[in-house]
């Protein structure tokens, strides 16, 4: 029998990330009628430098797990999912269902069990702690490895190693691998999602660490009117958000936006990020997207972090040239495109859902905050 080398992942660190920032000063903002309806430029810091900006995100271990998609809960997947570049990683804390097309780049972990009801293309290995039920053709570059039972109703073609607890096949035939083995794969899973810090309880950190500057907290309770606003360094603090008029947000220095409660948006929101700038987004409650909401700009998937404490309703394109994480579920209804990494709780993609993250994107992480990734298993023999 093949030997096969277990793969290790080490846990993952949360760490309080501070720019080069102090925190001694701050400047007093506009009034808040002069945010909206207007062109309007913050500079939060003193002109000599940036003041003191503590970034809502955690850094990785070395030779931390990285993953393209964490889903901590169950996936559902209605529509196409693709993680599109070859070693992007794909771990899910509960069962996986697949009715339309799923193309992983890298390895496809689900801790219970997968159905495959539409077609699977997996780039690296499959590891599940339950059965694997696949009534359309499925194919494995790397190793398949069940805790359960293959129930293959349609072609399964597995490039590596298939161990399963048994299998059951209506056509032996339709069943491929370089090695068959019929026990039981010990399974451990790759994410720990019950050891997290909570989006609110990371802000409440940040916030008493950095006065917040610039503008009231009612700014944008509202936005009526089409408004513009350049953001310099700085902590801007807001209790909500409803965007009901086109919204440009131009970041071009290092900054934190944190909304305590609901963000809406039902007009245009063009969030835009200057080379060398950072932005780390954070909504505490829900988000519900019903125009277009884009982070853009940026070509460096770590400068910006969208994190969201409560749901993610999205009925409208949504477009994160960074990296993504959501507290609660994640509910796709209209096509999500995210350039880093992306974490949810629950996934239901009922439209297009593209991550584009490879082996090494944007620090691993939850809400706020980080998971614990544990090593995963393989088989051994001889």
């Amino acid at each position: 029998m093949r030997s096969f080398t277990a793969l290790t992942f080490s846990a993952v660190t949360c760490v309080a990330f501070v720019t080069a920032c102090s925190a001694s000063s701050t400047t007093s903002g506009p009034e808040p009628q002069q945010v909206v309806g207007a062109t309007t430029n913050f500079e939060a810091c003193p002109s000599g430098g940036p003041s003191g900006v503590t970034l809502l995100r955690c850094e990785t271990a070395s030779g931390s797990a990285r993953m393209a998609l964490a889903v901590c809960g169950e996936l559902v997947a209605d529509n196409t999912l693709t993680l599109t570049a070859a070693g992007a990683n794909l771990a899910v804390s509960g069962a996986s269902t697949t009715s339309a097309p799923l193309v992983v780049g890298g390895d496809f972990d689900s801790a219970e069990t997968i159905e495959a009801k539409n077609t699977q293309q997996i780039g690296g290995s499959l590891r599940t702690g339950g059965d694997w039920s696949t009534s359309a053709p499925v194919t494995v570059a790397g190793d398949a490895l069940l805790a359960g039972t293959l129930h293959a109703d349609n072609t399964v073609s597995v490039t590596g190693t298939l161990q399963a607890a048994s299998i059951d096949a209506p056509q032996s035939s339709s069943v491929q691998a370089g090695q068959i083995v019929q026990s039981s794969a010990p399974f451990e899973p790759r994410l720990d999602c019950a050891h997290r810090t909570s989006l609110a309880a990371a802000a409440q950190g940040v916030v008493l660490a950095d006065r917040p500057v610039a503008f009231a907290e009612n700014a944008m309770a509202k936005i009526g009117q089409s408004t513009d606003l350049t953001l310099g360094c700085g902590t801007y603090v807001l209790s909500e958000m409803y965007v009901g008029a086109p919204l440009t947000i131009h970041v071009s220095s290092t900054v934190v936006f944190l909304v305590r409660g609901n963000l809406t948006v039902a007009s245009p929101m063009i969030v835009d990020v200057a080379p060398g700038a950072t932005l780390d987004f954070a909504v505490e409650g829900n988000v519900a997207v019903n125009n277009t909401l884009k982070f853009s700009g940026t070509t460096d998937p770590a400068s910006v972090y969208f994190a969201v404490g409560g749901s993610l309703h999205v009925a409208s394109p949504l477009v994160v040239d960074g990296s993504l994480a959501v507290e609660g579920a994640l509910a796709a209804d209209n096509t999500v495109d995210v350039t880093g990494a992306a974490f949810v709780s629950e996934l239901h993609v009922a439209s297009p859902f593209v991550v584009h993250a490879g082996a090494a994107p944007a620090p691993a992480f939850g809400p706020h905050g980080c998971f614990v990734s544990a090593p995963a298993a393989g088989p051994s023999g001889d």
